[in-house]
């Protein structure tokens, strides 16, 4: 099966590259030394649009093995992080869009995207009207840029006709754990789980969201409640001492 790593350009989060080259190359390992293959299941490339990419002012460094017009068929796209000034990394990677539509619609690939790669994913109009996840921090402007698509930001991991989206940062584990369990089964993804120490049961980023983004509207009641439970949190709430104080 072969892997596509999508290694942007501009600024990215190399962990997001790094993490499922090595989660799916561990799986690779483990096959061939229990005895379950002879060969790798997962052939995977970097694929990128420049040979060479820095990231973090230049403390990090990606060499695609390929280049996208090197990849004329691939079984899954992994659509790694962006970061920074959303539209302008949308441009910045713009090359890559035509090719995500092409392997979707055209070569039958699936696509998975992690945490902001969602925006990318978005912009090449595959999940408009289908289901995604995204960072919750990102939730409002990806709403406000793609009003379309059926957001689901307390989702860690989203799949509607062969797209996978996951939520923020590292929720793009669980996202790789989804896979690896479709395409090779429980037993793998048990091992994964623990040798990589992923906990394989984490469906929501609602634990997650910080409060504080959720006080941009003009409800005053509610916002009345919001700064009650957060001046009073630690005490026992007598319901009518808390509706008094609303009045």
């Amino acid at each position: 099966m072969h892997v596509s790593i999508i290694v942007p350009v501009g600024k990215a989060t190399v962990s997001s590259i790094v993490s499922p080259f090595k989660i799916l190359s561990g799986i690779n390992q483990y096959l061939i030394e229990s005895g379950q293959r002879e060969t790798p299941f997962f052939d995977i490339d970097l694929v990128g649009i420049k040979e060479v990419t820095s990231f973090y002012d230049g403390m990090f460094s990606v060499r695609p093995s390929k280049m996208i017009d090197q990849v004329n068929k691939t079984d899954l796209i992994i659509i790694t992080t962006i970061m920074g000034d959303i539209d302008a990394e949308l441009d910045n990677n713009k090359l890559f869009i035509p090719w995500i539509r092409k392997m979707y619609l055209e070569n039958k690939a699936e696509l998975a995207s992690i945490c902001v790669g969602s925006f990318l994913l978005a912009k090449s109009g595959l999940v408009d009207g289908k289901s995604c996840s995204t960072h919750w921090a990102f939730a409002d402007l990806f709403r406000e840029m793609f009003p379309q698509v059926n957001l689901m930001p307390h989702q860690i991991v989203t799949e509607d006709s062969g797209i996978y989206t996951s939520g923020g940062a590292y929720s793009g584990l669980n996202r790789i754990l989804h896979l690896i369990q479709k395409y090779c089964g429980k037993t793998v993804v048990n091992w994964a789980s623990k040798m990589f120490e992923i906990e394989i049961d984490r469906k929501s980023q609602s634990p997650f969201i910080i409060f504080q983004s959720q006080r941009n509207h003009e409800d005053i009641l509610i916002r009345k409640v919001q700064d009650f439970i957060e001046e009073n949190y630690q005490k026992p709430v007598n319901w009518m001492i808390w509706q008094r104080s609303l009045i």
